[in-house]
């Protein structure tokens, strides 16, 4: 009786999609485009919406007709995912679905989970009317590492065109503004490969939202047929002409020569794997950059200032983006004393306090980490403590939450 219903259902949505495709069609050219966002995704609701408002705006200019769904039901997720032809999903998720609140969209059998969220299966439907879909979620890419089995990957296998996913965790603090500056690209007419690459190279506070899987039959730009010429990073110290292999040492003797006054103690080193490439029509996986940031501490405090190294497949470094704020930093060096931005023991544990009491079972709780950051242009300190919780159908979840100091 189930297995009966589920297939009226699905003939129902399928009925429906085939009408307001032909509605569409007439009114436009370009199609439909949708943001889905969770708002208990883990990260800041307004932050979330924000990025959802950008993401259509961006859908919006290059000729789609976009929509933004906040916290839709499993059967709305499903049936946009068969209609719209640019798809944005920022939400929970794992190498084989999608989550939202009361549910979402899985590889493999439709099933309900013990807490009474339903899945329903994607594996029969014919995702050749896609043209980029964004999955903004823990892995769905792959566990650790890029998969060419993962909920992304398979998208593409079952006729989308493009997709774009991550590969591990993804902090929730930081994904907004990668999405941010990826649909600022795509709005500057770059092809989402381009953006991808372009959005790399900015600051972000957890770099693990680089690691991601670009999955594609063929590459083009959202509003035209063809991909436009790659430009180089405005704010690369490098000459243009100059990429080769340099050791950590040599990259800071470039940095050096463009900033006589750069210290390495005064940076953290963090290393991140960065893009990976599958081609459907030929079942490559390609590593394509890796990326290395130097990010400006003060005592205990990151700040959103530093230099972010771009690495190519082979060891070549392509790129050493200036991200440092010129103009904050030289007020800083004046002004700021080192021995106020220390952080004792009993502070960090007061705050990860705090943030343990958002969830409902805290032994439920697999991890916390706690960092520190300093804005220089607001000159605010700030608390982010991300909790990574064990759950029922993703495994684990990732919740992040800041405090003003």
């Amino acid at each position: 009786m189930k297995k009966t219903l589920l297939k009226i259902i699905f003939l129902s949505i399928t009925l429906i999609v085939i009408t307001t495709t032909v509605i569409y069609a007439v009114s436009n050219s370009k199609g439909r485009a949708v943001a889905m966002l969770n708002t208990e995704r883990g990260g800041i609701v307004s932050e979330g919406e924000n990025s959802m408002q950008k993401a259509k705006n961006t859908y919006d200019s290059k000729g789609y007709d976009t929509s933004i769904l906040i916290n839709p039901s499993p059967l709305t997720v499903l049936s946009n995912s068969i209609s719209s032809k640019v798809q944005l999903y920022c939400c929970h998720g794992n190498t084989g679905l999608l989550e939202f609140p009361n549910g979402g969209i899985c590889l493999g059998p439709t099933f309900t989970s013990s807490n009474g969220k339903e899945f329903y299966s994607i594996d029969n439907v014919d995702f050749s009317g896609a043209k980029l879909i964004t999955l903004a979620a823990c892995r769905t890419a792959g566990a650790e590492s890029s998969s060419s089995s993962s909920i992304a990957s398979q998208l593409v296998t079952k006729g989308a065109q493009m997709t774009i996913g991550w590969y591990g965790e993804v902090n929730p603090f930081s994904l907004p503004d990668w999405l941010d500056n990826f649909h600022k690209e795509l709005d500057n007419g770059y092809d989402p490969l381009v953006a991808v690459n372009k959005a790399n190279g900015e600051y972000y506070f957890n770099g693990n939202v680089r690691n991601t899987l670009f999955s594609y039959r063929s590459i083009s730009t959202l509003s035209e047929g063809n991909t436009i010429e790659i430009s180089e990073a405005q704010k690369n110290i490098l000459k243009s002409d100059i990429k080769e292999k340099l050791s950590e040492e040599q990259i800071e003797l470039k940095i050096k020569e463009n900033n006589p006054s750069f210290d390495t103690n005064s940076y953290e080193k963090t290393y991140s794997e960065g893009v990976y490439t599958f081609n459907a029509e030929t079942n490559e996986m390609k590593h394509i950059n890796s990326y290395l940031d130097y990010t400006l501490k003060i005592g205990d405090y990151l700040t959103n200032s530093g230099y972010t190294v771009v690495i190519n497949n082979d060891g070549t470094v392509e790129q050493i983006i200036d991200n440092t704020i010129k103009s904050a930093n030289q007020l800083n060096k004046m002004s700021i004393s080192e021995k106020n931005y220390r952080v004792e023991g009993k502070d960090a544990m007061y705050y990860i306090s705090q943030a343990k009491q958002n969830i409902t079972n805290q032994s439920d709780i697999i991890n916390e980490e706690i960092k520190f950051y300093y804005d220089l242009e607001t000159n605010k300190k700030t608390a982010v403590v991300t909790l990574k919780v064990a759950d029922e159908v993703t495994d684990f979840k990732l919740y992040s939450y800041d405090f003003e100091i």
